[in-house]
């Protein structure tokens, strides 16, 4: 049986609301599929070397999702389906929940199920990278206390983060030149 809790503070639903403003808007703007490939890139360009090229473990997961799951799995996973949960919050709770490198995955896969990884955009773990002492403590902190509020505000926080940067490219002018610019 799980036993952990947080707190539904004022301040974690404002950062909640901010993050499904940030992805409606990344997710209605339109963007070419070149554009598009191109934020990609960049979303995934330090995350690929800074976790050991975890984002291609992701996509083979999505390829062919193996069901062998270690003992205590599933009352995790059942818990983090339940519905009214904030695939945020969701996704926080996954990180803490499994042992790397799942820790990495399960909470992208949370994200991709419910369309908050915005086309893999969204790469919340480039905040970490900028953070990696308090990331740590929390981390340690939290996975064995049974009240796991400062890691959820934290992770919201970092969500919050790496969406406003997101909208932010979204919304910038492309880099690249058109391709018929320098045609003669």
């Amino acid at each position: 049986m799980i036993s952990l809790s947080f707190n539904l503070s004022p301040g974690l639903k404002s950062c909640l609301v901010k993050i499904d403003n940030f992805r409606s808007e990344i997710l209605t703007t339109p963007l070419p599929p070149a554009r598009l490939m191109e934020l990609q890139w960049k979303a995934t360009q330090g995350y690929l070397t800074a976790w050991g090229g975890h984002r291609a473990a992701l996509d083979r997961i999505r390829q062919s999702w193996t069901t062998d799951l270690p003992a205590g799995t599933t009352p995790v996973l059942e818990y983090l389906d339940s519905p009214g949960l904030h695939p945020i919050l969701q996704a926080a709770i996954a990180h803490l929940a499994f042992v790397p490198p799942y820790s990495y995955l399960v909470p992208q896969v949370y994200l991709h199920r419910r369309g908050y990884d915005c086309h893999g955009l969204v790469c919340i773990d480039e905040f970490w990278l900028k953070n990696r002492d308090t990331y740590s403590q929390l981390l340690t902190t939290n996975a064995t206390s049974t009240s796991i509020t400062q890691w959820v505000d934290f992770y919201a926080q970092a969500a919050l983060y790496q969406y406003a940067l997101t909208q932010r490219a979204v919304l910038a002018p492309s880099t690249e030149s058109p391709k018929g610019l320098w045609s003669l």
